[in-house]
């Protein structure tokens, strides 16, 4: 089985993409990071200490602000200290024609028309099942009696730049294929459980006028109160986080505890059910499996299959020693002499300067030699 993922288990870190390859996509991935670190901010700051700022402030904080000093100090750090590395010994090679320029930023590009593809399908399938009867889903007394949390907002928004994080900064194409394609599933099935099967939630009204308010009105404005059935948002954020777990384990795990605030604030803003949240933890934990975990008991069979092959040779070469020491008597005295014998011939002819492994010297016909004089 020919299988380029076969170090899947490995953790490489060669499968990431380094600043000097390709600036452009690392600080998209800082900007990515800081909405991250920006959200969190703004949740602990409305539910914690709000502070007296108006709302085009807050909101530029948290697409504009943070972001971008999370750029700048992300940066100084993977240079260390400098912000441009100006003594690169080997720069990347400059993108001069479109198709250059296509090549080198193939996988950002595909990035964005995943999303594209995600929100454009996940609207489009909304106003279809919006004529449709809707269904409700059975809730737990936890989940009836917790109240709205307009702050919860903020988490449940992280999930957007979270899941752009595995296409920027990693690069091995075979990889690269292999989690598109279980992005693609997930929300394949998603879609079509939609249309057939549509769960609507009842929102209770918003009360208060704070920013975090503001902001949970703008997302049920532009989010219908159905197609619940599984959670789209857990979905994707747990794969892609098990996506980042595949290559690094810290980035990983931090992302995976993001996704389970994430699952528990789309409970507390009354965006989904429970059973929503479980339905597509299990969904994507399937696809998971049958596209990684697949992948890596293939390696596994493979691994055991050199490791047989390995123990056979050592078998063998326990089987020649043995047979070498079962030799006794006179057959055994006779096979060291013959091995000696030929040991110190090879060793009079080297001396001598016949070198037994040099070929002999070829003879000139005797047309060729010089004719004698009288």
């Amino acid at each position: 089985m020919q299988t380029p993922l076969k170090v899947l288990r490995q953790r490489r870190t060669d499968w990431i993409i380094t600043w000097r390859q390709n600036k452009v996509r690392w600080v998209l991935f800082y900007y990515l990071v800081g909405l991250i670190v920006s959200c969190l901010f703004m949740f602990f700051e409305e539910r914690y200490f709000p502070l007296p700022a108006s709302y085009l402030q807050k909101s530029l904080m948290i697409v504009a602000w943070i972001p971008c000093l999370t750029v700048l100090v992300s940066i100084a750090v993977t240079n260390r200290g400098q912000l441009l590395n100006a003594a690169d010994p080997d720069p990347p090679p400059e993108a001069t024609a479109p198709q250059d320029f296509f090549q080198r930023y193939a996988q950002p590009i595909f990035a964005l028309l995943m999303f594209a593809t995600w929100s454009a399908g996940y609207f489009f399938i909304s106003s279809i099942t919006e004529a449709h009867t809707t269904h409700q889903l059975p809730t737990l007394a936890w989940e009836q009696n917790a109240p709205l949390v307009p702050e919860y907002v903020f988490i449940y928004l992280t999930i957007y730049p979270v899941f752009l994080l595995p296409f920027l900064f990693i690069h091995q194409k075979d990889f690269f294929r292999l989690f598109s394609f279980a992005y693609i599933n997930v929300m394949c099935v998603c879609y079509i459980v939609y249309l057939v099967y549509p769960v609507s939630i009842e929102r209770p009204p918003l009360a208060g006028h704070s920013f975090s308010t503001w902001v949970l009105g703008i997302v049920y404005g532009a989010d219908h109160p159905w197609n619940c059935f599984p959670s789209l948002h857990v979905a994707m954020s747990l794969l892609a986080a098990l996506t980042i777990l595949e290559v690094r384990r810290i980035r990983g795990i931090l992302t995976l505890l993001l996704t389970v605030w994430i699952a528990y604030s789309t409970v507390l803003i009354k965006q989904h059910y429970v059973l929503d949240v479980v339905a597509a933890m299990v969904l994507t934990l399937a696809i998971y499996f049958i596209y990684f975990r697949g992948q890596i008991l293939n390696t596994l069979f493979e691994n055991i299959l050199q490791a047989e092959e390995t123990l056979e040779h050592w078998i063998n070469r326990q089987i020649d020693s043995r047979m070498w020491d079962s030799l006794n008597g006179p057959l055994k005295k006779r096979v060291s002499e013959m091995v000696q014998a030929m040991i110190e011939s090879a060793m009079e002819n080297r001396e001598k300067g016949l070198d037994p492994d040099r070929p002999a010297p070829e003879q000139k016909p005797h047309g060729d030699l010089p004719a004698e004089k009288p």
